[in-house]
């Protein structure tokens, strides 16, 4: 058995394998922001089957989505500012392995409560890791670089969509929807590997703050208290409720309403998944060629107010089928792909000395708003097509977005010009 030196050897050896500049770290970033989106959406194909497992009401198995982002907006605000003094490599350990075995009690979960007491568990653990990328990202790169790495990372995010869906429904064929958390922890086990393995601490000793509460309430309120970042921030929540509300909505129009099978499901679902990494490799084509932050931020706002309208039209006149209603759901994810890496760098760019903390505040802030898009559609199904309930968020939250950006940001830079 390999001694402590050697084990050691074999840990900084395969680090220096792992170097930023390399595209195996930044598949490896993009598979921890994936981490959510791969644990949400390849739940999507055993809803029915969870809510037929427990006997629970038709709409109720949204509630494992739901669950899960409370969780999930909770853990970043405390994940933050630990990872900024203890480092992000011990934070995202901890995390990875909380996730694996929560992942493992969701497969032998006994009712379902305990189902949606255990995803809200996995939410807080897949919150606390999806917040270190972003702050690694923050570390090691300033500028158009750190723009463009994101880019690269939200690429490697739009895969989960694409693939997570399809995954589900395979691994239901082997033993129904148990199997989809039990490939979940597996996941989680190989993410362990690798950082234990494969990752070098990147926040310098000289950089990490005190964590007390004092300090904590000082860190979040100057972060809070930043205009650009809530601006930023809001901006990139609002948008990420827009395409929940899709992701939390679509099994009931897909299945429900146009009739599509699990496996048909998980092909639409993928493939208008990749208007998302679309959209990301435009940002990262716009970052490398300069154009501002704001422009393409503007241009997103106003393309996703056309498709999120265009998609409530649909829904309202009856016209709910795949030829009409999709290519408008896809324009709204493709400005979501667009949208992600720029308004995230812009939020936690004024912000370098805690990064940790303003990256934890912004994924609870996305989180939050996200677990109330897919709650509010649960709740609209009640009373309207689910076509219809998951629209009227799109569109809401669109609106809210483009709200925002003008009050915090587009109205404040334009009296500032003014006065110059």
């Amino acid at each position: 058995m390999p001694g402590p030196v050697v084990l050691a050897s074999c840990q900084r050896t395969f680090a220096v394998t792992l170097k930023p500049s390399s595209f195996g770290f930044t598949a490896f970033l993009g598979a921890l922001s994936a981490l959510p989106a791969f644990s949400i959406d390849m739940n999507l194909p055993g809803v029915p089957a969870i809510e037929r497992g427990f006997d629970a009401s038709p709409g109720h198995g949204a509630l494992t989505l739901s669950l899960f982002f409370v969780g999930f907006s909770i853990a970043p605000i405390l994940g933050g500012p630990v990872a900024d003094r203890v480092g992000r490599r011990p934070t995202l350990l901890g995390g990875l392995l909380a996730f694996t075995v929560a992942a493992i009690a969701c497969a032998a979960a006994p009712s379902f409560a305990a189902l949606l007491l255990f995803r809200s568990l996995q939410g807080a653990a897949a919150g606390v890791c999806v917040t270190m990328p972003l702050a690694i990202v923050r570390d090691l790169f300033e500028g158009t670089e750190a723009r463009h790495r994101l880019s690269q990372i939200t690429a490697v995010v739009g895969v989960a969509p694409l693939l997570a869906p399809m995954l589900g429904s395979w691994a239901m064929l082997i033993e129904g929807w148990r199997t989809i958390y039990a490939t979940q922890a597996v996941a989680g086990l190989v993410l362990v590997s690798v950082v234990a393995w494969g990752l070098a601490e990147t926040l310098p000793a000289d950089r990490r703050q005190d964590l007390n509460v004092q300090r904590l309430l000082l860190n979040y309120g100057a972060v809070l208290g930043s205009r650009e970042f809530l601006g930023f921030a809001l901006v990139y929540a609002l948008g990420f409720g827009c395409l929940f509300a899709y992701v939390a909505g679509s099994p009931a129009v897909l299945m429900r309403s146009i009739g599509l099978s699990e496996q048909r499901f998980s092909i639409v679902f993928g493939v208008t998944s990749l208007s998302l990494i679309l959209g990301s490799l435009v940002s990262a084509r716009l970052s490398k060629a300069h154009v501002s932050s704001r422009r393409i931020l503007w241009a997103c706002l106003l393309l996703m107010t056309v498709g999120a309208v265009g998609a409530l039209v649909m829904a309202w006149t009856g016209q709910v089928h795949l030829v009409t209603i999709m290519p408008f759901v896809a324009i709204v994810v493709f400005c979501f792909g667009l949208l992600a890496p720029t308004a995230t760098h812009e939020a936690v760019r004024p912000l370098p000395h805690m990064a940790g903390a303003a990256a934890g505040a912004l994924r609870s802030l996305q989180m939050l708003i996200g677990a109330g898009a897919s709650a509010l559609v649960t709740v609209l199904v009640s009373h309207f097509t689910a076509a219809m309930a998951m629209a009227s968020v799109m569109a809401a939250s669109v609106a809210c977005a483009v709200a925002i950006y003008i009050a915090l940001l587009w109205w404040p830079e334009r009296a500032v010009k003014r006065k110059l």
